[in-house]
């Protein structure tokens, strides 16, 4: 079982680093448009929809509220 999950684990290295660094530019463009970092842990950890997180900072930044954003969604 320990090497099973040791080989696992081992083996998604590269996407998690992918998704790590992703995850850090999309805080850091979050948080430089002017939002507070508890915003970008709340969307990120929410919206799985991968590269649209960035089409939604240039949205939000242009003035869409938050919510049609979640009405358009569903």
């Amino acid at each position: 079982m320990k090497k099973t999950l040791k080989t696992a684990f081992l083996a998604t290295i590269p996407i998690m680093l992918g998704y790590l660094s992703v995850g850090i530019a999309f805080g850091l463009l979050f948080q430089k448009s002017g939002y507070n970092f508890i915003w970008a842990i709340l969307m990120s950890s929410t919206v799985y929809a991968g590269s649209m997180q960035f089409v939604a900072i240039k949205l939000l930044t242009g003035g869409t509220v938050i919510y049609m954003l979640i009405v358009q969604a569903i």
